[in-house]
């Protein structure tokens, strides 16, 4: 509905512990539909300016010994550092240790004015960040109450060693619980309805379907079955007919299936990775699954994957990519663990049965080949460890998080400057012989081209119960204007474009006749250092900034939303004071009267950054502004 974006004109400060932003002066204007800060400064000649652009990788290198425990007292000179066979000096060297178990840490905490909110994710930086993806999208259900039990082990026996975050991927992403060593918390996440009783309408199927699964992994199985179909002698040629267009629509719906899968769980991982982002050092992402689609981060050694991998592969690259930059942005390592425990070919199973006999050959062990080869390059690719063909879950989990807390990170200038957007392997070896390492194998080098804009409304940031983004940090101050009040002709109108137009696929609702709705002032303040703003000649500088609103119901259902984009340049004393004093911009946005939560999102496109913050509706009015309104006064 209607969404106008305007100059700041309230005094806001981000409290962010990187130093407050002061707000810009209150002056009095009009709204404009769309501006950016006003320019009034004069035109200076542009002084001389010469900048050099150099690229750090930053590697963070697990070392353990012949039983997996983490090595300690390496130093640089034990290490050669290689990328695409050519030498790189390490140029700085860094050692981290985990903090002992039930070592007590002051938490740090925000002081925010009313009505203000903040996507600043705060954790310790001196004790292990470890998230828990908790998949039921690609788990079969019968593995489930397994999986379940082995993560209730995992975080009763932590004590307090490690800060853990809890999500639950579905058929979209869910957070359920932010960092915290609380056990108590923790616990009281992973027995809610929200882990307990999740299930994907795309999952996988259950492996305890015998029959099923030897048919989907032995064609000499499927081929028996289909000889066992009335033949054409029996049935006439439309019947069969038939049979063969059911069986192709089959196998359409299972390749869809697929696909959304596919989509669904790349976008969770570069979410997860945005939410990680302003977290210093490394992060454990334990990958708790019963499915990898190999299709998540192909191989791209040649002759290696299936035509069908690649295919989607290739029609998900740029989703690929984004999310292996932005898990490497972050310094993400993947830890992926099969929940299915140790498996034993379907077709041995006493529960299985056959007409004539069993088949003459199975191709199960080359599909379990396939599948653990694919959680090795997704390890390998971001620097953890795969776990599989194991029924010790809560030891797999236990390792993950002890080898990820003690590691040593090489920072380096790669000697290949071309922004081709071509892969880079790396390979690191140690001057000391009988140890193993862990780290990321490959990046991808910038290709110096953006990617197409689509609506940020589609941007898994922007869902309903997903993790904030903290790429970029901000704040948003959302006050109330007025009562609830009918919408107009024109806001009922805008409503319909939207949901049209930026939300196509997604679960949306449009309530016929009149709506009733809540408007709401929301005031943003940027940290400007984190903007890229480029030079444009004539001592102007240039902005590109898209700001994003979301209204949704309980359902996840979208009721509403707005994207406005400021794009300008502005002379270097405009420049100065973003620096300095951030960029705040102010929007009107009518949420309806049902809406339970209001999904902010602003994204810098130069840098491509986002940030995010959910915000529960209905929001009042301070205290103070409230009692302006009614003509009182408070002490």
């Amino acid at each position: 509905m209607t969404g106008r974006i305007r100059p700041f004109f309230f005094t806001l400060c981000l409290f962010s512990g990187l130093g407050a932003l002061e707000a810009q002066a209150p002056q009095a204007a009009a709204p404009a539909a769309i501006s950016a800060p006003a320019d009034t400064q004069a035109e200076q000649p542009a002084p001389y300016q010469f900048s050099v652009k150099v690229k750090r990788v930053v590697l963070d290198v697990v070392v353990t010994d012949g039983r997996g425990k983490p090595v300690e007292g390496m130093t640089a000179d034990d290490f050669k550092l290689t990328e695409d066979g050519v030498v790189q000096p390490i140029r700085n060297f860094d050692v981290h240790k985990p903090e002992p178990a039930g070592a007590s840490q002051q938490d740090i905490g925000l002081h925010l004015p009313p009505n203000t909110f903040s996507n600043l994710a705060l954790a310790p930086s001196d004790k292990p960040v470890t998230v828990l993806l908790y998949d039921v999208l690609n788990t079969p259900q019968a593995a489930l109450p397994y999986a379940h039990q082995a993560l209730v082990k995992f975080i009763k026996d932590q004590k307090s060693s490690t800060r853990i975050a809890i999500f639950v991927l579905s058929d979209r992403l869910h957070m359920v619980q932010g960092f915290t060593d609380d056990e108590t918390r923790l616990m009281e996440a992973v027995d809610s309805k929200t882990v307990k009783s999740r299930v994907s309408q795309l999952r996988v199927a259950d492996s305890n379907d015998n029959t099923a699964a030897v048919l989907a992994s032995d064609p000499a199985a499927s081929a028996q079955a289909q000889q066992q179909q009335p033949s054409a002698g029996d049935v006439s040629t439309g019947a069969d007919a038939i049979l063969a267009q059911l069986n192709d629509v089959e196998a359409e719906e299972q390749a869809y299936l697929l696909r959304e899968r596919l989509e669904i769980t790349v976008d969770a991982f570069a979410s997860i990775a945005r939410f990680l982002s302003v977290l210093p050092g490394r992060k454990n992402l334990i990958w708790m699954s019963g499915a990898f689609p190999s299709e998540i981060f192909p191989d791209s050694t040649p002759g290696t994957g299936s035509r069908g991998e690649f295919n989607n592969a290739i029609l998900f690259q740029e989703d690929i990519r984004r999310a292996q930059d932005v898990l490497k942005e972050s310094r993400v390592a993947i830890y992926p663990v099969d929940v299915r425990g140790l498996q034993a070919d379907p077709q041995f199973s006493a529960s299985t049965r056959y007409a004539a006999g069993p088949p003459k050959s199975s191709t199960f062990g080359l599909q379990q080949a396939a599948e653990h080869a694919t959680m090795d390059t997704i390890a390998d690719s971001t620097g953890g460890r795969a776990f599989y063909n194991t029924n010790g879950l809560k030891e797999a989990m236990d390792a993950a998080v002890r080898q990820g807390s003690a590691y040593y990170t090489l920072t380096y200038s790669p000697s290949n400057t071309k922004e081709d957007g071509g892969e880079r392997r790396i390979k690191v070896v140690l001057s000391k012989p009988g140890y193993q390492l862990f780290y990321r194998r490959q990046y991808f080098a910038d290709d110096g081209h953006t990617t197409p804009e689509k609506p940020l409304v589609l941007d898994m940031n922007m869902q309903h119960g997903a993790p904030s983004s903290s790429e970029l940090f901000f704040e948003a101050s959302v006050v109330p204007v007025g009562g609830a009040m009918k919408a107009s002709a024109a806001e009922l109108e805008e409503l319909k474009k939207f949901l049209e137009i930026n939300a196509k696929g997604k679960r949306t609702k449009m309530t016929a006749g009149e709506q009733t709705v809540q408007h709401y002032d929301i005031d943003f303040a940027i940290l400007g250092r984190q903007l890229e703003m480029p030079p444009a000649g004539n001592g102007r500088y240039a902005t590109d900034m898209r700001f994003g609103l979301a209204a949704y119901t309980d359902n996840s259902e979208l009721l509403n939303g707005v994207e406005v984009t400021v794009k300008n340049t502005i002379p270097e004393a405009q420049y100065r004071k973003i620096e300095s004093q951030g960029y705040h911009a102010s929007m009107v946005f009518a949420a309806p009267q049902e809406a339970v939560s209001l999904r902010i999102a602003v994204r810098d496109e130069i840098g491509d950054r986002i940030g995010t913050i959910e915000v529960p509706l209905p929001i009042r009015a301070p205290r103070a502004a409230a009692s302006a309104a009614a003509g009182t006064t408070t002490k």
